[in-house]
């Protein structure tokens, strides 16, 4: 988490200022020294965009355990000084790195997608009403319509969590299968149902870890008709498959 006074320091500062070095950049939120030391080459795995050794195209795990999504993309790792910039977004709701993040993740899928292959619809994760009133706050959902707006891709509230759960943030990945089995489920109305039959959906997440939200939420889209599922996320663990 940053120092107080830096957080008042970005706070104080003019826009025209990199998020990273505090250096001027007029080419926005990052400066291009900063953007190219960001710049992630890893080669990752196509289905859940783990961090391979070589650019095998599958990892291991996906390969055994093949899940419903079809791949996943995601503009960084899950490092310094992403990890700072998505809990800012997350737990304190600085849009400003919000955007930041987004605008990794746009110049990613415009890299990933031809323009006749894009989803047809944009599903952010849902929270748990409770949830959603004590924080009212959703980034899926912020950084869906953030996404909607760029690419002209509508927006669905598709899918309802039907209890809370723990934390994620610190189970092991057998533990967060078991949180989420039977989680969510598609909301009750039959227009959505309908509007999701042999369509090509793109799930919208902050962080990727074990990747058992994104295999609970796309193995129920994929039992609900739908054609294809993708995961778009701002960051992606280098090690996910922590427990067994």
């Amino acid at each position: 988490m940053p120092h107080p006074f830096i957080k008042l320091l970005r706070q104080t500062l003019p826009h025209q200022v990199c998020r990273y070095c505090m250096a001027p950049s007029a080419e926005g939120a990052l400066c291009t020294h900063c953007q190219d030391a960001l710049l992630d080459l890893k080669p990752r795995c196509f289905r859940c965009a783990l961090p391979l050794n070589d650019p095998a195209g599958i990892c291991g795990e996906c390969l055994a355990n093949p899940p419903a999504f079809e791949r996943t993309l995601c503009a960084d790792s899950y490092r310094p000084p992403i990890s700072y910039w998505l809990q800012n977004f997350k737990d304190y709701r600085d849009l400003r790195d919000g955007h930041l993040l987004v605008q990794r993740l746009i110049q990613e899928l415009e890299t990933a997608y031809r323009a006749d292959d894009l989803p047809d619809y944009l599903i952010p994760v849902p929270l748990h009403w409770r949830r959603a009133l004590w924080r009212s706050f959703n980034q899926a959902s912020w950084m869906a319509e953030q996404l909607r707006a760029h690419f002209d891709i509508p927006v669905i509230q598709a899918l309802r969590r039907t209890r809370p759960g723990s934390d994620q943030r610190h189970l092991s990945r057998q533990d967060r299968l078991r949180n989420l089995r039977a989680v969510f489920q598609l909301q009750s109305d039959r227009r959505i149902h309908e509007h999701l039959q042999n369509r090509h959906l793109a799930v919208i997440d902050d962080v990727i870890t074990t990747t058992a939200t994104a295999r609970a939420i796309s193995a129920e889209l994929r039992r609900q008709g739908a054609g294809r599922v993708d995961i778009w996320c701002l960051a992606r663990t280098d090690k996910t498959h922590l427990s067994y």
